[in-house]
């Protein structure tokens, strides 16, 4: 019997189940994989049926990582096995956006009451004439 109602995606297959907590997997490990300066210029798209895809925004990076992934493919082959217990048979790298940037870490609940609190410690006092 089929169960009723409707289900997330990542719910739909153990295949599907599987691939997500793989790529969850690779993207926490990420720097360490690639290194902190390739990691700040690629992500992942997509790790799927033996395929990692390897996505990078930087025009002038493109091409030249194209080839050497294929040359560096064994032995990043090797560490992804040995730091994520995952095996791909290929890779392939793709042009693809920038990340967004992360919102603000803090914003004030109320705008318009931070800056009057900022105009009042700004003020000075009040002139006096000195007959106090």
């Amino acid at each position: 019997m089929k169960p009723r109602g409707l289900r997330p995606l990542a719910q739909g297959t153990p295949e599907g189940e599987a691939g997500l907590l793989a790529e969850q997997r690779l993207r926490q490990a990420w720097p360490q994989l690639l290194g902190p300066a390739m990691s700040q210029r690629t992500c992942l798209l997509r790790a799927r049926k033996g395929r990692l895809v390897l996505g990078c925004w930087d025009p002038a990076l493109l091409s030249g990582l194209r080839q050497s992934a294929q040359a560096v493919w064994p032995e990043l082959k090797a560490r992804i096995h040995r730091m994520t217990g995952l095996a791909f048979n290929t890779v392939q790298v793709e042009p693809c956006d920038p990340p967004l940037p992360e919102p603000p870490a803090s914003q004030p609940e109320d705008p318009l009451k931070a800056v009057l609190e900022r105009f009042r410690q700004l003020r000075r006092p009040p002139f006096t004439s000195g007959q106090d």
